[in-house]
């Protein structure tokens, strides 16, 4: 019984094992089904074909167990990342020597690509070719201008000697900052044609008919000895003898500006010999123009430059030709001011611009001619001048701090002057009281000036109350001959001749719809010459002819806001709305100083905000300042010096800034005589410009700026001024 029992339990242990052992195996066989199956899939996603897949996975299982003793490794047949090959990578995850994984780079579109590297095995890159997908690589093509592949370059062209070759190879080119090709001269390391190395390797030079180096213009300014200024014509007018015995003449030179119009300080400077066969008296001086775009001297491309030359002792002229004609030649001179050397003509050295003949008759030079002055007024349609009013308040913090008189705020049409303010932290509305003038009966005023009692400004500091008396348009002639006479200028020669007088016309207005949205110059001449044609104006019967716009101050409003000359022509912007527009003269004082360009090719006396120094003021004793005048081509009176080449301009209008040496200034001063014209003289500048660049000789302008002169004329000697410029004379040592 018991051997029975003992067989039994064995073939039950034995029963017990082998479904064990079957168990077991089917387990294994399903892990082995199930790993071998995920293999199969991972294979197929990654593009390997189902016979290589069936192949490698049956490997899985050893690698798996031996991952721990040999480290993986990759191989990579096309390089790594290389799209222009198909890649063949096989991939030892870690294990024996058994077969690795295969990935094979492969097309999954007919241009994207599915690219294969050891960095990322499992992960492949796709890739969108440039051109297409073929055979697991992009196609690749040298001069698509697509850098790919083994390509070094692609510049999108198949041609030698750009720095990238037929086959794609980097080669030698010209700003890869070596000379390293025969052709070339310089090589800066790029490709910038306006340096000194052009962008094909060659050096700058004068005649390259390129803007290189520090040139100006085209070949011209700079380094380089010739402008891009033409010559085209050359006339002498108004020869005759001159008040002290000179023999003189206006020599006009007409030239044209070739390049695009500077947008910087800039000066025209040529010298020309004036001279006489035979005659040892000749003036060999320099023809020079120095403005500023704004002053119009380069607003247009044609420009008229005019002169005033004299031969102090015509003796020699007269005794060599004995009252004949006497010949007359002009030739350019080398220019050796070092200062304008950017701005001389093109012609070569030594051409000769002008011969002629003239008479050692004496001939009269005109006097008392009446030229004149046509002004074209543009208003926005629908606006007539003759209704205007300018408008003054008493305004609710007068009234609150016990103020009298009333403050200006701008012209508006007939009946809408604002009346009422509101305090936007109280809500609470103020009503002003409002006082109107007729702007047409003030501003076109038969009489000079038109006296306005009881005027407040809180902008001039501090607030002054006064009388002001407010110009009319009617009168800009009258003081400009009123200024050449204050300077002693009457009975002399100017470039006008000698006393010149001026006739204003004012025309009808012209209604026109305002498109001008800056003060760029071309386009305001265009928007007025428009307008003038529109009204079939015949301008050419006026000498002068001045511009003017009216229009109201709309907030943020581009518009026309800087008035310029331009030749005879100037051109005026006139906003209504601005409280000092007509009270106290702000638009008088711009016409009468753009008239100083207009009419006798005057400079601007300043520079940004500050006066020139000394050239600004007429006295030149800095030490003299604060100044009670100031000059009309400054259009500012001097305070103080700043840095040695300007002073600060001193106006009615100060802002917010508070100084007390000028609030003690202010004090000396009557209400609101720095807006008014009489205040405003000529600086000696301004009146050598009138004369003809003539300096008094007794007193030359470098004398004079260096208090080395003195007006004795009167039998006691008084300091000198551009006042008494005229009649000053040299300090004796």
């Amino acid at each position: 019984m018991v051997v029975k029992k003992r067989v039994k339990w064995n073939r039950t242990y034995l029963y017990i094992g082998v479904i064990f052992v079957i168990a077991l195996a089917v387990w294994l066989f399903s892990d082995l089904s199930q790993k071998r199956e995920l293999d199969m899939q991972l294979l197929a996603q990654v593009g390997i074909t189902d016979e290589e897949a069936q192949d490698l996975a049956g490997q899985a299982f050893f690698r798996r167990r031996a991952r721990r003793y040999i480290p993986a490794a990759c191989y990579d047949g096309d390089g790594g990342f290389n799209i222009a090959q198909r890649g063949s990578m096989a991939f030892f995850p870690g294990g024996y020597s058994y077969r690795p994984y295969y990935f094979y780079d492969s097309c999954v579109s007919t241009n994207q690509l599915r690219e294969y590297e050891c960095a990322r095995p499992y992960n492949p890159t796709t890739v969108t070719c440039a051109n297409q997908c073929t055979n697991g690589a992009c196609v690749v093509r040298c001069g698509d201008g697509v850098k790919e592949g083994t390509e070094q370059c692609d510049d999108g062209n198949t041609a030698d000697g750009d720095g990238c070759s037929y086959i794609c190879a980097i080669e030698p080119f010209c700003g890869d900052s070596a000379v390293n090709q025969p052709n070339e001269e310089c090589d800066d390391g790029n490709q910038v044609d306006s340096d000194v190395c052009s962008n094909t390797c060659v050096a700058a030079t004068c005649s390259d008919n390129i803007q290189n180096q520090d040139e100006l213009n085209v070949d011209c300014g700079g380094i380089c000895s010739k402008c891009s200024f033409k010559i085209h014509n050359v006339d002498i007018t108004g020869w005759g003898y001159k008040e002290k015995g000179g023999l003189g003449f206006n020599l006009h030179i007409d030239v044209e500006y070739l390049g695009p119009m500077p947008t910087g300080d800039y000066a025209l400077s040529f010298p020309v010999k004036i001279a006489v066969p035979n005659v040892q008296s000749s003036i060999e001086p320099y023809f020079t123009v120095s403005k500023t775009p704004g002053d119009g001297i380069f607003s247009e491309s044609s420009l008229r430059l005019t002169r005033i030359f004299t031969f102090d002792n015509p003796m020699p002229l007269l005794e060599a030709y004995s009252g004949a004609q006497l010949p007359l030649s002009i030739k350019i001179l080398e220019n050796t001011n070092p200062t304008s050397r950017n701005y001389i003509t093109s012609e070569p050295i030594g051409t000769t611009l002008f011969e002629k003949s003239y008479s050692l008759a004496k001939t009269p030079v005109p006097e008392n001619k009446i030229y004149t002055i046509g002004v074209v007024q543009v208003v926005p349609p629908g606006l007539d001048i003759s209704t205007l009013d300018i408008c003054l308040d008493h305004t609710p913090a007068m009234q609150s701090n016990g103020l009298q008189g009333y403050e200006p705020f701008g012209v508006y049409p007939a009946g809408t002057c604002p009346t009422t303010s509101m305090n936007p932290g109280t809500g609470v509305i103020y009503r002003s009281v409002i006082r109107t003038h007729n702007f047409k009966e003030i501003f076109f005023s038969q009489n000079p000036f038109t006296s306005i009692p009881d005027v407040r400004m809180s902008s001039y500091l501090p607030s002054r109350l006064g009388d002001v008396n407010i110009y009319s348009l009617l009168s800009i002639g009258s003081f400009w001959e009123n200024l050449l006479a204050k300077h002693g200028l009457t009975n002399r020669i100017t470039t006008l001749g000698i006393n010149p007088k001026f006739n204003v016309i004012v025309l009808p207005p012209i209604e026109r719809v305002n498109t001008l949205t800056s003060s760029d110059h071309g386009a305001v001449k265009t928007f007025f010459d428009d307008a003038a044609a529109s009204a079939h104006l015949d301008l050419s019967t006026y000498d002068f002819t001045m511009y003017v716009q009216y229009y109201d101050g709309a907030p943020n409003l581009d518009h026309f806001g800087r008035g310029f000359a331009a030749n005879t022509k100037s051109y005026i912007p006139i906003e209504l709305q601005v409280s000092s527009v007509v009270v106290p003269n702000s638009a008088y004082l711009t016409i009468v100083h753009e008239m100083g360009h207009q009419l006798f090719s005057l400079s601007d006396l300043y520079v940004g905000f500050g006066l020139q120094s000394p050239k600004g003021v007429p006295n030149p004793d800095l030490s003299r300042l604060p100044l009670k005048q100031g000059c009309i081509m400054g259009k500012s009176f001097g305070y103080k010096q700043t840095t040695p080449s300007s002073i600060q301009a001193y106006t009615s209008y100060l802002g917010s800034s508070y100084d007390t040496e000028l609030n003690t200034f202010v004090q000396t001063l009557e209400p609101f005589s720095t807006v008014d014209p009489e205040n405003y003289v000529l600086c000696a500048d301004d009146i050598v410009g009138i004369r003809g660049d003539f300096e008094n000789l007794q007193c030359k302008l470098s004398d004079f700026y260096t208090n080395k002169c003195h007006d004795c004329s009167s039998g006691t000697c008084e300091p000198c001024t551009s006042l008494n410029y005229l009649k000053c004379t040299l300090k004796q040592p």
